[in-house]
């Protein structure tokens, strides 16, 4: 199962719908200027996937223009960055073709249902990778698409598919290794696969959907899988971001990129701010494969890593937690043992999601995230469950600040220093809480800003 020409070095790229709309140029160099055989997983281009979102929630009549929107993201790019005539008008067939499917879907159904967001955004990605062959081939360099449904073996059902591995893993070793060449880029769509049960079964593929991001997975998969027979693999995520920085650039100008982040850090900062799937980055991690993250805003690189050499170069990374719902929830007397954990249990049945976890004595403070805003009937809900076990809850949204960084372990000061600052600069906390490899403060919407700009300086600015 090895190429003809053996190759023992290999990159495998995960292209972001967004950077490859945006940037397609740093993408290319990115690509052509790499010496290794390429492998490329690809998303649907640009904001395809937001309008899919507003088109299956959108009534029969207003379909249309959804779908003409489709339509005009891929007519526009391949008329802007496809040269060839003949590949030109090919690209525009099958970019009519599938709107037109997706069309005649809506018209036989009346309403589109959830299954349907996954139909069309697996059609995008085939699109896309068809573009993405040809934008390479017009670079000179020779490039091949690979139907997913003919690699990816999925478990369960259309909607909530997850990766079949070792069959995945035997299907890359049959049908990707012998193809490698330093002269061909493989391209696969990246959420795209096959049933294996069904397969078995009818002796026919059922097309899955992995869900949103899975794209990750599927790249964290595709290089685990080449890891045993190739001596190193590479992967690299394209995503239209500043990468990892030390504060949000519209907030402080100077801010920096940061060269590299540990597994530790990433797997606290990532669950808020999502740029690279959680579960592709432990799978990458445990075989020792080399991972980057490449932005196309500022053209920028960060690494991560297993651990860091010399853990003070970057102290801490600012980060900004979105603004959530936080709850403040007290308690007169001793609530007793299990209380915290039924707190938990009822905002986890409204729907909620808990990122920050605080408070002292009696009074606890959770954030939560309702994925979307929370609807005044289910916030009544949400309260009146919760009066049943305290005596007073007040749900407010604010803004929470996240330091971290590996150095918070190292560096006792750190945390006293942080809070001095704010207290200094008239900052209100309600809450700050550490664990070692992070620090975290709950404060006023409307005192964000001047939050990070406040920590930056003093981390960043003045022990520069």
């Amino acid at each position: 199962m090895c190429p003809s020409k053996f190759y023992t070095e290999i990159d495998v790229f995960k292209l972001g719908g967004r950077a490859i709309a945006k940037h397609p140029d740093i993408i290319i160099n990115v690509i052509t200027n790499n010496q290794y055989p390429k492998v490329i997983i690809v998303s649907s281009i640009g904001q395809t996937a937001e309008i899919v979102e507003q088109l299956v929630k959108c009534s029969n009549p207003a379909a249309s223009e959804y779908i003409k929107s489709i339509f005009e993201i891929y007519a526009e790019f391949i008329k802007k960055y496809i040269s060839n005539k003949e590949s030109k008008n090919y690209l525009e067939t099958q970019a009519r073709i599938t709107i037109g499917k997706i069309a005649q879907r809506i018209a036989e159904k009346g309403k589109l249902e959830p299954i349907d967001k996954s139909y069309i955004l697996t059609r995008g990605e085939c699109l896309s990778a068809l573009i993405i062959e040809q934008i390479l081939i017009e670079n000179n360099l020779d490039a091949e698409v690979i139907r997913a449904e003919d690699i990816i073996a999925t478990k369960g059902s259309f909607l909530n598919a997850s990766i079949d591995e070792a069959t995945t893993k035997e299907n890359i070793l049959q049908e990707i290794l012998p193809k490698i060449s330093r002269d061909k880029a493989i391209i696969i769509p990246g959420l795209t696969g096959y049933n294996k049960r069904f397969a078995r079964l009818t002796k026919e593929k059922l097309v899955t959907y992995l869900g949103v991001d899975s794209g990750d997975i599927t790249a964290s998969v595709m290089a685990t899988s080449l890891a045993g027979p190739l001596r190193k693999i590479s992967v690299h995520f394209v995503k239209n971001t500043k990468g990892w920085q030390s504060a949000d650039r519209s907030i402080v100008k100077n801010s920096i990129n940061a060269p590299y982040i540990t597994v530790e850090e990433i797997s606290k900062a990532i669950g808020r701010h999502r740029l690279i799937h959680p579960k592709a980055i432990r799978n990458l991690l445990q075989h020792g494969i080399k991972t980057e993250m490449i932005g196309t805003v500022n053209n920028s690189t960060t690494r991560i890593v297993a651990t860091r050499p010399n853990i003070l170069e970057m102290p801490i990374i600012v980060v900004v937690g979105k603004e959530e719902n936080v709850i403040t929830l007290d308690n007169s007397q001793d609530p007793g043992p299990g209380y915290l954990e039924k707190i938990d249990k009822i905002i986890k049945k409204h729907g909620g999601s808990i990122d920050y976890e605080g408070g002292i004595g009696n009074t606890i403070i959770r954030s939560v995230d309702f994925n979307g805003d929370l609807k005044k009937e289910n916030l009544d809900s949400l309260k009146k469950d919760l009066s049943k076990i305290v005596d007073r809850i007040d749900i407010t949204k604010r803004s929470i600040i996240y330091l971290i960084g590996a150095g918070l372990k190292k560096d006792k000061k750190i945390i006293s220093r942080a809070i001095d600052i704010l207290i200094d600069n008239n900052i209100n906390f309600i809450d700050q809480q550490s664990d070692g490899i992070s620090l975290s403060f709950i404060i006023p919407r409307g005192q964000k800003k001047q939050a990070i700009q406040t920590l930056h300086k003093l981390f960043f600015t003045q022990s520069a």
